[in-house]
């Protein structure tokens, strides 16, 4: 939609992050980043742009077209000015002057990009003019959303997370580095991308035990990650959710983490993360 904007004006823009998408349509990572670029076109000076400096790749180019005020945070290290964590504390810090916002030491969403979410929205927050103690105080009741690394129900001790949400390698590479002790991977529908292996630097096999694959994509991610020791198709969700069962043991956890769209099989990926919590409570009850 980005790509469409003309005369729209936010007071607050925010670039999250920037991984690679939707480059069927745009046909590069330089044409998706200037679609990007655009949610800043029309701010001006008594606007704000809030950018994520844990991508420094893309840092340069977003800060040297901005005509508004520049508010920078990171979930990864400590800034010299902006929003940061401390240990358990998120900070602000602005010209010079370092202030504790709030202290967390029971965040229950899993994972460096949950962290990068919280940052983000407390900068937004805070540069609204909401009060950092209504923020702290609202933590401890989000659940985090459906289909987000979701985590859906342990049985026998085996833990099944729903991340249907994800529908690229990137996604399924962060939700991977997310969850601790072994994992099988469920993966799988319809491709945005031509090469899945930029997964296979996080495809320790001491961590992920398997990976079993479902859907239109499953010969073409087969075929990237081939090397993989533990690798298997299967002909649809149920019957993948039944053999990562099968293969897991007490401490593991499953994740259904497609890294593609649920258009093969599913309407959306609402749908297809339905079906995966409907089946993980067929198992519960047999």
């Amino acid at each position: 939609q980005l790509e469409r904007i003309i005369n729209a004006r936010f007071h607050i823009a925010v670039l999250l992050n920037i991984f690679p998408n939707h480059l069927d349509r745009h046909g590069s990572m330089e044409n998706y980043f200037s679609a990007k670029q655009k949610i800043f076109a029309n701010q001006r000076k008594e606007d704000i742009a809030i950018i994520n400096l844990t991508y420094p790749q893309w840092i340069a180019r977003s800060v040297s077209g901005i005509k508004s005020q520049l508010v920078t945070f990171s979930a990864m290290r400590i800034l010299q000015e902006g929003y940061f964590w401390d240990q358990n504390r998120l900070c602000k810090k602005k010209d010079g002057i370092e202030k504790t916002l709030f202290h967390i030491s029971d965040w229950n969403l899993p994972g460096r990009h949950n962290l990068e979410n919280l940052t983000c929205a407390t900068a937004i927050c805070c540069e609204a003019g909401i009060d950092p103690d209504a923020i702290a105080s609202s933590l401890g009741s989000f659940q985090g959303l459906p289909h987000r690394l979701e985590k859906v129900y342990e049985i026998e001790g085996i833990s099944f997370f729903n991340d249907s949400k994800s529908t690229t390698p990137s996604a399924t590479k962060v939700a991977l580095e997310a969850l601790n002790g072994p994992i099988i991977l469920i993966m799988g529908g319809r491709a945005k991308v031509k090469d899945f292996s930029e997964l296979t630097a996080t495809l320790n096999p001491d961590r992920v035990k398997a990976i079993i694959l479902f859907g239109e994509s499953a010969p073409l991610i087969y075929k990237s990650l081939s090397d993989f020791p533990v690798l298997s198709i299967c002909n649809n969700l149920e019957e993948a959710v039944e053999q990562a069962f099968l293969k897991a043991s007490k401490g593991d956890s499953i994740l259904l983490s497609p890294g593609c769209t649920s258009w093969d099989q599913y309407k959306n990926f609402e749908e297809r993360g339905e079906h995966f919590k409907n089946i993980v409570h067929g198992l519960a009850k047999s």
